[in-house]
């Protein structure tokens, strides 16, 4: 759904926080790279589970996820290590990995030389073929997700605080001990401490240990200006500018983030289903970054349209 494309702002999430359908969301730009997701809010996410409990819609959201949790049940896997094998369901294979201390020692663990200890898994016969748990090569994100869902609306995860999705690609400057190379990200996130950013596994582990700086190139000319708008015109503006957060042009600066252990320092998940698929991700909080004097701040700029942005839809969810 586009709120840019379809009447007002009132109007279309208005639209969506009636018909909330699982999955889809809110689109706030009509190129469709920023936008807002029910599970992205703690707000939304107790509106979800009154809209799901609610006698007119009774069952509706549960009965689909109940659905395909049913046809996940009666899809066979094969689970061997060692010389042992056990029969259970693709459901069941989802749930654990749901289970922090069965994801650790199952799906995190890298330990390839140790194949008498590594868990393997077959989709097709006992008798295999088997491919290790942790290649994550049966994982399907839009499944994993339905369990997430099902997690919100049981109240059984931890909520999320407000954040705005947003697709865009970012070519950056990463400087390390002795050369640099231009390498891609792509943003995934604004949460109201950083930007969550995605980019390619492969090799990076060791790169990691050498890597001292990402140079990454922000305009925030427009978001600044848009700060001083009121309603509709705030979400119209500040959309828009955030849509070209990284696009080249007059008023981009360059930010810099620095440190000796980016792996530890910011969080760059290398294990699991992560490593598996071939993705890392980076988070960047606002205060770790640095630019030239004179420059705009970056938290003092991103944190208030983040707030801003969640009281404006506030205002409108009541």
């Amino acid at each position: 759904m586009n709120l840019i494309k379809s009447q007002t702002f009132d109007t279309s999430l208005n639209i969506y926080l009636n018909s909330m359908p699982l999955k889809e969301k809110l689109y706030l730009s009509p190129c469709e790279s920023l936008s807002f997701h029910w599970a992205d809010w703690p707000t939304t996410c107790r509106l979800m589970r009154e809209l799901s409990s609610d006698q007119t819609q009774q069952g509706m959201y549960q009965t689909n996820l109940d659905d395909i949790f049913d046809s996940l049940t009666r899809v066979p896997v094969w689970l061997k290590k060692g010389m042992d094998t056990l029969q259970v369901s693709l459901y069941d294979i989802y749930l654990a990995y749901l289970d922090p201390k069965l994801r650790l020692v199952w799906f995190e663990n890298d330990n390839d030389s140790d194949s008498m200890g590594q868990m393997f898994v077959s989709t097709v016969s006992e008798n295999g073929p088997y491919i290790p748990l942790n290649s994550m090569r049966w994982f399907v994100k839009d499944i994993f997700l339905n369990f997430v869902y099902a997690q919100i609306l049981g109240q059984n995860v931890l909520e999320r605080k407000f954040r705005l999705r947003l697709n865009k690609k970012v070519k950056c400057q990463f400087v390390y001990d002795d050369y640099e190379v231009e390498e891609s990200l792509q943003c995934q996130q604004i949460t109201g401490r950083g930007l969550l950013f995605r980019m390619s596994s492969i090799g990076l582990k060791p790169k990691l240990k050498r890597l001292r700086r990402i140079e990454i190139p922000l305009n925030l000319d427009g978001l600044n200006r848009a700060l001083h708008s009121q309603g509709d015109q705030f979400l119209m503006r500040s959309s828009r500018s955030l849509v070209n957060l990284f696009r080249p042009g007059p008023g981009t600066t360059m930010y810099r983030l620095e440190s000796y252990n980016f792996g530890k320092s910011y969080g760059v998940k290398l294990e699991g289903r992560y490593c598996a698929l071939g993705e890392a991700f980076l988070f960047i909080p606002f205060d770790k970054v640095s630019s030239q004097r004179g420059a705009i701040d970056l938290g003092e700029t991103l944190l208030p349209i983040m707030q801003r942005f969640e009281q404006e839809i506030q205002t409108r969810v009541g």
